[in-house]
């Protein structure tokens, strides 16, 4: 019957669900499976009497509420369904997995979060308190606050789990990464610390411990995790260009221009066209006064595939400065106040500059 309906046979998949209904009158999965298969067919009017008749002939079964939460959720009609969700997480006969589906469902639902966000983080305390100690279900939670933008709370959960659970990888990953996007580079610096000393084969603990420890200037330690990164980046030649990359930029910031340089080619020998590293690479030799047309080539190129970011344009633009072409320049910084974008010290800084040399 999957086969049918997956190849589109839906009249031939209803005859032969009806035929396993006469066998089995009184198994409920069948009666939901014509429901299911009526709804895709079009004929919604009786897939809603399927369900109903389903429902009030046994309206207690665990089994029916689960099925009849399902479809209402396949259909996006989220009315009243919270109170079979509460149902099915507080009782004992659905399984961990089944429970585990049904909330990861939800949690994926941008629709749903959007209307039942409340609701839905009720239902996750009632599951909570089913599995005290389950990471996976614990880390729900914090989950929906990250999906819908609330990340202080968020990061608060996931802090209180990295405390109390053990070892609790994936709270503390989770955590490490919403550390990195709101700028708390203390903060990361510590726990990615110690996760790239217990996890010694995490590319993430030591990328993200070497991305605070620049934040924080302490280059040698942000060096030696990069250089151990590249290592366990093995033959994944995307996540080694990413970290040769930094480790450029890592350099730069060290003072060893020479050495940024030397990391830069070899990240672009295995994907000459990155983007991000040529605008880096760009970038930095235009801060040098070094190799100028070399860097224009480079910006010119970034240009033609992302000529709309605001940190490339401010690249090209310093680039075009430093070449002495300073109404090119600001004709470039023009376009990211033409949209607006102007909010980095850095691109304000640089738009001084052009503006001086023009007199204005």
């Amino acid at each position: 019957i999957s086969g049918l309906i997956m190849k589109g046979d839906l009249e031939e998949a209803a005859r032969r669900t009806e035929r396993l209904i006469e066998r089995e009158p009184e198994e409920i999965r069948y009666r939901a499976l014509l429901a299911d298969i009526s709804y895709e067919d079009g004929n919604i009017e009786k897939s809603d009497s399927i369900y109903r008749s389903i429902i009030e002939k046994d309206p207690e079964n665990i089994e029916t509420q689960l099925l009849y939460l399902m479809n209402q959720v396949y259909k996006k009609d989220y009315a009243d369904i919270s109170g079979f969700l509460n149902n099915v997480f507080e009782n004992e006969v659905v399984d961990r997995e089944r429970k585990i589906s049904v909330a990861g469902r939800l949690l994926n639902d941008s629709a749903y979060i959007k209307e039942n966000a409340q609701s839905l983080e009720e239902s996750l305390l009632i599951l909570e308190a089913k599995y005290p100690d389950d990471e996976e279900i614990l880390s729900m939670r914090p989950g929906l606050y990250e999906n819908t933008g609330r990340k202080e709370e968020a990061i608060f959960r996931y802090e209180e789990l990295v405390k109390t659970l053990k070892p609790g990888f994936y709270s503390a990953e989770r955590l490490i990464l919403l550390y990195a996007e709101t700028e708390q580079y203390r903060k990361l610096y510590d726990l990615a610390a110690v996760y790239s000393r217990e996890n010694n084969r995490s590319i993430i603990g030591k990328v993200y411990y070497a991305i605070a420890a620049m934040e924080l200037e302490e280059y040698q330690i942000a060096d030696s995790e990069l250089k151990k990164a590249l290592i366990l980046a093995g033959n994944d030649a995307g996540m080694k260009v990413q970290i040769l990359s930094m480790i450029g930029d890592l350099k730069f910031r060290m003072k060893d221009p020479e050495a940024a340089y030397g990391f830069y080619e070899e990240a672009l020998e295995l994907s000459p066209g990155e983007v991000l590293v040529l605008n880096n690479y760009a970038y930095f030799l235009a801060e040098d006064n070094r190799d100028l047309k070399k860097a224009l080539g480079m910006a010119e190129e970034v240009m033609r595939s992302e000529g709309n970011n605001p940190t490339y344009i401010d690249t090209y633009a310093w680039v075009l400065y430093k070449l002495g072409k300073h109404r090119r320049a600001w004709k470039q910084m023009q376009r990211i106040v033409d949209a607006d974008e102007v909010n980095d010290p850095e691109i304000l800084e640089h738009m001084g500059f052009i503006l001086y040399e023009l007199n204005r």
